[in-house]
């Protein structure tokens, strides 16, 4: 059921970043210059849920980049950012392995006005799960809002 939801939460498609082809720092920078890590939410004010999912982006102070997606109910989904490289101005691809159970997706989050999006997701087998902002044989992907 989670799996189902991940692709909701804006998760993207089509990571062109070939594996050990950068460094920790450089997916750090990626990352903090896209300006992602923080919470994002539909309505921040509302309680994360299913159809409100609250997705925490941060930084250890180790240096670990991680994901946290809240749906609600003690149910979360917990992921590594393995790799990160600026695409597009407006794009940020990410590689990310699921913490909870196998699995790593590629995805491109694009941004406009404080606002993220999942512009594509796959899985690493070649399962696409959002192509182009949509949810494959779904709807569009949600826009998510920087939380204060």
């Amino acid at each position: 059921m989670t799996r189902s939801l991940l692709p909701a939460l804006g998760l993207s498609l089509a990571l062109i970043v070939p594996a050990g082809a950068q460094t920790a720092e450089d997916t750090r920078r990626a990352v903090l210059d896209f300006g992602l890590i923080g919470v994002w939410a539909a309505q921040c004010e509302a309680p994360a849920s299913g159809s409100n999912n609250h997705a925490t982006y941060a930084l250890s102070p180790s240096g670990m980049l991680s994901l946290t997606y809240d749906l609600g109910d003690n149910n979360k989904t917990h992921y590594a950012i393995l790799q990160a490289k600026r695409a597009a101005g407006d794009r940020l691809e990410l590689r990310e392995k699921f913490l909870d159970s196998p699995g790593t997706l590629d995805l491109v989050i694009v941004k406009t006005n404080d606002r993220i999006r999942v512009w594509s997701s796959r899985r690493l087998d070649g399962d696409v799960l959002v192509k182009d902002g949509m949810i494959v044989g779904k709807r569009e992907t949600s826009w998510l809002q920087r939380c204060r």
